[in-house]
């Protein structure tokens, strides 16, 4: 990691796991009904899919603030782009796994309004920069179709809630389990061109434990920077970055919610003194849940740990993984925020990029330590 680079630069890199996700429960009559059973029994499980309504929220708050280069605070949700289809699942006798595209729609009894839309929404107004995690979250398809095949009592009972969670945390295979590598291939191609088809660019960032060597060279194959993985360790000579090991800010699962601002505080301040860009992961699960006042709660946690930023940093800079990798790698970056051009020069020398603005390729040179926001075209 450019050490150097980092200990000049406040950075901050948000990301949320977990959006677009269809699990654990559609309603809260259904997590009512199964929260019991063992498999159940996680903090975790009493979150479920977000509404356009809910992301509203987040993304209001998120545009109360503003980092050092006035650009609102941005988080990069990472989306699972696909839920399964139960009724074709049903109806092809358990023998094959089917799901959909989240630019199509979600799984029967999930139905939340256009989240793909929203999305869209959140990245014009530069809020909201989504990442893949993933077309099968933290379980294999393979297996659960071949646990409803032999009739197996818990994936029955929670298939038939419209949810695939039916076995622990620690008992669940990995999304890849039993695919050939071209199978994965396959698997993973159709995954990042649903993802691209939803939000209309491709995934330039992801997240996901489950990867394997090989799906990583996909990864790499269709341009995607940077990639937080416990798999993976980083090689400088990769044109995909492995981001460091993210901050945990989950206040759901935090007791001491007093010092929980403050601790995450510290840890963002000791990863720049160390020269590293601050990576804070916070799931979905803080936001949407069915206890209300503990989301509420959440809500004003990220708020204050925001404030407190704007406040003691007011150069602080938040980044999307693609722009730490380019800038790591180069000093200097370039993405798209909606129809901005976000241009960032913190190397040593003045850099040309060539840009596309206006639907013409433009040459354009960055100087030093300055951020170029330019408009173009949709």
């Amino acid at each position: 990691m450019n050490t150097e680079l980092w200990s000049r630069i406040k950075a901050v890199n948000i990301v949320s796991d977990d959006w677009g996700m269809c699990a654990w429960c559609p309603t809260a009559q259904v997590y009512e009904e199964i929260h019991p059973f063992e498999y159940m029994r996680t903090p975790w499980s009493s979150g479920t899919l977000e509404t356009p309504r809910d992301m509203e929220v987040l993304f209001s708050l998120l545009e109360e603030f503003r980092g050092g280069d006035d650009l609102p605070c941005m988080i990069q949700p990472f989306c699972v782009i696909s839920s399964p289809d139960y009724a074709a699942i049903k109806a092809n006798g358990f023998t094959e796994y089917v799901d959909f595209s989240l630019e199509v729609g979600v799984s029967q009894g999930w139905d939340r309004g256009d989240l793909a839309a929203k999305a869209r929404e959140g990245w014009q107004r530069g809020v909201w920069q989504p990442g893949y995690h993933g077309r099968a979250h933290h379980f294999s398809p393979r297996r659960w179709v071949e646990r409803l095949r032999e009739g197996d009592e818990w994936a029955v009972y929670a298939f038939e809630r419209n949810t695939y969670v039916s076995e622990t945390v620690s008992n669940r295979l990995p999304e890849y389990s039993g695919m050939s590598e071209p199978e994965q291939v396959a698997w993973l191609e159709e995954g990042l061109a649903r993802f691209e088809q939803a939000f209309g660019f491709p995934a330039r960032a992801a997240r996901n434990s489950d990867f394997t060597p090989r799906t990583r060279e996909v990864l790499a194959d269709h341009e995607v920077r940077a990639v937080l993985s416990n798999r993976f360790v980083d090689d400088p000579e990769d044109s995909l970055m492995v981001l460091p090991r993210p901050i945990d800010f989950e206040p759901f699962l935090t007791a001491d919610h007093e010092n929980v601002v403050a601790h995450t505080l510290a840890l963002i301040e000791e990863s720049w003194d160390s020269g590293q860009p601050a990576v804070v992961s916070t799931h979905r699960r803080n936001y949407k849940g069915f206890d209300q006042g503990d989301v509420a709660r959440n809500f004003e946690y990220l708020h204050e740990l925001l404030g407190a930023l704007s406040l003691f940093y007011p150069e602080v800079v938040y980044l999307c993984g693609d722009e730490v990798s380019q800038l790591d790698r180069t000093g200097y970056s370039v993405v798209q925020r909606g129809d901005r051009t976000i241009c960032r020069n913190y190397g040593e020398e003045v850099v040309s990029v060539n840009l596309l603005l206006n639907g013409d390729i433009c040459d354009m040179t960055l100087p030093v330590g300055e951020t170029v926001i330019n408009t173009r075209e949709i």
